[in-house]
């Protein structure tokens, strides 16, 4: 019974408008001192957002497990609101929650949990699951290993290390193939890197579609770019696809990126910052498309 008092304790937290919001997270320079943030986007075709109740996803004020159920409901142009809370906020939230955790999605009375639930249920919803029992399980299988090797792998833990790749192999060390490594095997953090680079250079290469699977975008597609546009930061490795030489992935990235709805989302209000792990707290840091009111005036200037 108290999960369907979800909505009206979102009503009650949420606090901060969205034009608002962002200018008040930067200010507060971390979730761990934000305010509670909602959002909201109306139908690519000009619809309210209050001509019937939109999905709800609610999240944390930053990016993490709620970017790609973003991304799909950007892509597919579906009207939304994003209820994000800082923490304080949340600590009154999670009584209420499924599980005690978000990322929630509300539907029409449905409370889903779960990132990965929640990615499917709006994959399904939005015809970006691929076409046909076969495509999708293989959209899925993709999705699996994406999150393995971008996220923390059973064996290996983060796969991926931004400092390794930058560093380069040490001395005669090799690129290896994930297909010819195995989970028990010794490798250093830099060719573990490259082999989840090398993994999805290889399936664009083979699928010649410039997508993952099939011939269209899928939500594999969203999340293998998310990263990437991660990865391209400034901070991070900016001429990653250059200096690694990995040209399938950087005309991937790319093509995803100048995609008309992902192009009206990026510079939007909607896009949450970018984030730095700071002893217990998460700290807001400037990105391409993720910076200050102020500053976005002064680059446009400069």
């Amino acid at each position: 019974m108290r999960f369907h008092l979800l909505a009206a304790s979102l009503v009650c937290l949420v606090t901060v408008s969205a034009a608002a919001g962002l200018d008040t997270l930067w200010s507060q320079g971390s979730y761990g001192k934000s305010s509670s943030v909602t959002v909201m986007k109306a139908s690519s075709s000009g619809g309210s957002v209050v001509s019937g109740r939109p999905l709800e996803l609610v999240y944390l004020t930053m990016r993490g497990l709620a970017e790609v159920p973003r991304l799909i409901l950007e892509e597919a142009g579906l009207p939304y609101i994003g209820s994000y809370h800082g923490r304080e906020s949340f600590k009154l939230l999670k009584p209420t929650l499924p599980l005690g955790r978000v990322s929630v999605l509300l539907d029409n009375g449905e409370v889903i949990a779960q990132s990965s639930s929640i990615v499917r249920f709006l994959a399904r919803k939005t015809g970006l699951d691929g076409k046909g029992d076969a495509e999708r399980a293989h959209v899925d299988m993709w999705y699996e290993t994406y999150k393995e090797l971008f996220g923390s792998h059973a064996k290996w833990g983060k796969a991926l290390d931004i400092e390794s790749l930058k560093k380069g192999p040490s001395g005669d060390e090799e690129a290896l193939r994930f297909s010819d490594m195995s989970n028990g095997g010794e490798y250093s953090s830099y060719q573990k890197s490259m082999a989840v680079l090398t993994t999805f250079e290889e399936a664009l290469t083979k699928n010649k579609s410039g997508f993952l699977v099939g011939a269209g975008l899928t939500y594999v597609d969203l999340a293998l770019w998310s990263s990437l546009l991660e990865l391209e930061e400034e901070d991070n490795m900016p001429d990653w696809a250059g200096s690694l030489k990995l040209p399938a992935l950087k005309a991937f990235k790319e093509r995803v990126e100048q995609r008309e709805n992902i192009q009206a989302y990026l510079p939007s209000d909607r896009l949450m910052p970018r984030i730095k792990k700071v002893d217990d707290d998460y700290q807001y840091v400037k990105g391409q498309y993720s910076m200050p009111k102020q500053e976005e005036v002064e680059v446009v200037m400069n």
